[in-house]
């Protein structure tokens, strides 16, 4: 009989999700946000965290000052001996006309960072590091006469460090002022972002993103940094996702991360995880749940109407204990895979959290960061997925 995934909280009940995967995933309840930024009126989202110099590194998106809606891209540290995380810094600010001197492209705000290692040759030298991100110079209430619709025109951008030193000490340099991935269409249109990246070779990434227009997709391509040219471009399946509740054709796919898992048992080519934000939002705002699904890795770039997604788990706010659980990522190695705990049973999951409020300022200033701790492991019951389990219980 065929071996079935079973999502299992430590502190829970055992619960079955359906899937034809023969591995069991199991998490770690979570409540607790693994920091709380300083100040009032803070925000912090959209983490990846990779290992340089042997110490753990957060990228993640906040504000600066109190108060103020404009996000910068900053960093913590942890420490492994004392197993707490440092001060926040700042690794990417938006850009001021001093430094970029023509199109200022992500000058209002940069979020959604995803940092990967590899051996990128510019007009500038040669990097370790590239850091992908979101951008832009569009906001409604300082750029009227563009049609902004609040941060629109969104498009994914480069930076790079030298050296693990260099980035230790938050030094990015932006190359040129182009964005890698660019968005074509008016400012009133979202445009691109929310970026997932992969090294492959000497300057050569996988990227995935999200497209806004004319209906929101999810992009996988393959660039050129050298020559910062898409050599592939292709859009990723939606078959076998699900919004809340229900199954559908027609699932709005935005705002997913993805990794490669490698070392899988019947996954040849290890397989990709996905985690996304699920619809209908509750509010206008941001999401309440979150889904996790696998695709075997031959498939990522298919276009067979038969290749599917199979769902793994979905975390919710019964499970994490928030209202909002929103804009999610993952811990990897520094080329961008997947990364096991030193054990080899654990794989870090990121999301962020907010508590539900009235107004999108109130919102906004509860954004904290979070881990749950997945586990695949074999099932050798008998009894296959149960028929009546609908979704993750916390207990």
């Amino acid at each position: 009989m065929r071996a079935a995934i079973i999502l299992c909280f430590l502190s829970a009940s055992t619960a079955v999700a359906e899937t034809i995967i023969p591995y069991a995933l199991q998490s770690e309840n979570a409540i607790a946000p693994m920091f709380v930024p300083p100040g009032s009126g803070r925000y912090e989202y959209s983490p990846n965290i990779i290992p340089v110099e042997g110490k753990d590194v957060m990228f993640f998106a906040a504000n600066i000052n109190d108060q103020e809606i404009r996000d910068h891209i900053l960093y913590r540290v942890k420490d492994p001996v004392m197993n707490t995380w440092g001060e926040p810094r700042v690794a990417l600010a938006p850009a001021e006309k001093k430094i970029i001197k023509s199109i200022y492209w992500d000058s209002v705000h940069v979020c959604d960072p995803r940092v990967v290692k590899g051996d990128f040759h510019t007009d500038k030298g040669r990097f370790e590091y590239a850091m992908f991100y979101t951008g832009t110079n569009c906001y409604a209430a300082n750029m009227p006469w563009k049609n902004c619709i609040g941060s629109s025109h969104n498009q994914v951008g480069v930076v790079y460090s030298k050296n693990s030193h260099t980035l230790m000490r938050g030094d990015w340099e932006r190359v040129n002022n182009r964005p890698v991935i660019r968005s074509y269409w008016k400012y009133n249109v979202w445009g691109v972002g929310q970026p997932s990246a992969r090294t492959l070779k000497k300057n050569i990434v996988e990227l995935f993103y999200t497209v806004s227009y004319p209906v929101n997709r999810i992009v996988r391509s393959v660039v050129n940094l050298s020559t910062n040219k898409i050599l592939q471009e292709h859009n990723v399946t939606a078959n076998g996702l699900q919004d809340i509740g229900v199954y559908s054709d027609d699932i709005i796919y935005n705002n997913a991360r993805f990794a490669l898992v490698e070392g899988v048992e019947g996954f040849n080519e290890g397989m990709y995880v996905m985690i996304r934000e699920q619809h209908p939002y509750p509010s206008d705002f941001i999401s309440s749940h979150l889904q996790i699904a696998i695709i075997n890795a031959t498939n990522i770039g298919s276009t067979n109407p038969n290749v599917s997604w199979s769902q793994v788990a979905v975390l919710s706010p019964a499970l994490t204990g928030h209202d909002r659980n929103h804009n999610p990522g993952f811990a990897t190695h520094p080329s961008g895979i997947f990364r096991q705990s030193q054990n080899g049973q654990l794989f870090p999951l990121l999301f962020s959290s907010a508590q539900a409020n009235a107004s999108f300022n109130s919102e906004l200033w509860t954004y904290r960061i979070h881990t749950i701790n997945l586990k695949f492991s074999v099932d050798h019951s008998p009894h296959g997925p149960s028929e009546d389990y609908t979704g993750p219980r916390r207990g």
